[in-house]
């Protein structure tokens, strides 16, 4: 994966995004969290809010989980670059529930990756003119980027693909991501083609406006783009054919 995707620029956060009584909300709405899970929680919360206001916060919000996908079509292959940026509440969450250290070449946190990533690829859905794709993990990553009061951030990414075998173009293909529908945050997909294809029509766009999660446009972030799936048309180079690796 690109250096790209591993930038962390932070904007300072003009208010505390986490105050009390929505909090307290969401750890009624926590039943399942054992009691000790919740008072940590409830004492990271009072820690973000007399944070001081100069801090590096995640720009979507405490309680954001980001997502980008980047769907590039090849001639022989569809790759998938996904991304999850989770902010200071959810990394909480998840390094509690998998019991990690924001400590990425340590041996635990390398197999917690090895799991999520396959976890995460059971949310996602990918079909080749209406017949489901089998992704294959090709690499992933994890860095703990400083988030409010110091607290860690937790961005995850998982590189996908699937060989495309025997068949004829124009082919449709139609992505969606089922993880974590419901938290709030960016949501991006993006989808281009390499040489050897041609995009003919896409719903996505072609350029990533966070560059990849790495610098969120502050313009847009009371409003952030919800896309969580997308639909394209592809043809090959003449003489190049294509059906899938379809699951069985």
């Amino acid at each position: 994966m690109t250096s790209q995707l591993w930038q962390t620029q932070r904007i300072v956060a003009p208010t505390c995004f986490v105050c009390p009584r929505p909090f307290v909300e969401r750890i009624g709405r926590a039943a399942n969290l054992p009691s000790k899970s919740t008072l940590l929680l409830l004492l990271l919360a009072i820690l973000l809010v007399f944070a001081p206001r100069d801090v590096l916060a995640h720009p979507m919000g405490n309680f954001s989980v980001s997502h980008f996908a980047g769907l590039r079509i090849g001639s022989s292959a569809v790759e998938l670059r996904y991304i999850l940026d989770m902010a200071e509440i959810p990394t909480f969450q998840e390094m509690q529930a998998a019991g990690i250290t924001a400590k990425p070449d340590d041996p635990e946190v390398l197999a917690y990756l090895s799991r999520k990533a396959e976890v995460l690829k059971n949310g996602l859905v990918l079909t080749l003119n209406g017949r489901p794709l089998t992704l294959e993990v090709v690499s992933q990553n994890v860095i703990f980027p400083p988030g409010a009061g110091n607290l860690p951030t937790m961005k995850v990414g998982v590189v996908y693909r699937v060989q495309l075998l025997d068949g004829t173009c124009p082919c449709t293909l139609e992505y969606r991501d089922g993880n974590l529908p419901e938290r709030a945050g960016w949501k991006e997909v993006i989808a281009t083609a390499e040489p050897g294809a041609t995009l003919v029509m896409s719903t996505a766009a072609s350029v990533s406006r966070s560059q990849e999660l790495a610098n969120y446009p502050t313009d847009l972030i009371n409003s952030p783009p919800q896309d969580l799936s997308a639909r394209l048309t592809f043809e090959l180079a003449k003489g190049l054919a294509v059906a899938s690796g379809e699951a069985n």
